[in-house]
């Protein structure tokens, strides 16, 4: 980690809804512009996105870990066991979300969060993770590439509530913990 903060690592609060719905309309704002319609990035809102993360952190089948620097939020990961029928669910994991505020990128966070998540799987008897990544999102992509997923080739059509399409393309990669 190129950074000396300290970093915790733990499971999402109701509490923290609001400060992860800022991260991720921010991280979406930031990263897909130019490549989703500036409309709807334009239109996301934080309170929104807030009553979401209340409804999903209650009801969520899966997992939802946050990422402190120095106290506050700022960043997440939502994963569990995979949604794609093509592959074994009792074996593969899926991160369905993982997201930084732009302020933090490039300090390992996201590693770290990802790192997080192959443990705690691990843990609940999965051997491999995959996720899936906006078809031109070049720095998602090379970041997943980076931590050791690689594309399999399968890819998908996503539509959003106003029916912006989502082109994406599926990475994986085994779990193996060494520690």
């Amino acid at each position: 980690m190129k950074s000396s903060t300290t970093i915790t690592i733990r499971v999402a609060q109701l509490a923290d809804a609001h400060r992860i719905a800022e991260v991720h309309v921010a991280s979406w704002q930031t990263a897909y512009r130019g490549i989703l319609p500036d409309k709807m990035l334009d239109n996301l809102s934080v309170e929104n996105r807030q009553e979401n993360w209340q409804t999903w952190l209650v009801q969520t089948k899966g997992h939802v870990l946050v990422l402190e620097v120095a106290g506050q939020v700022q960043g997440f990961v939502m994963f569990g066991a995979t949604r794609d029928k093509d592959v074994n669910r009792q074996e593969v994991g899926e991160i369905y979300a993982i997201y930084l505020h732009p302020d933090s990128w490039g300090h390992g966070y996201g590693r770290a969060l990802v790192e997080a998540t192959k443990e705690m799987l691990h843990q609940n008897g999965f051997s491999e993770l995959l996720l899936w990544v906006l078809e031109g999102n070049e720095p998602a992509k090379r970041f997943y590439e980076r931590v050791g997923f690689k594309a399999d080739g399968v890819t998908k059509v996503e539509f959003e509530p106003d029916g912006t399409e989502l082109f994406e393309c599926r990475y994986r990669q085994p779990i193996r913990m060494t520690h």
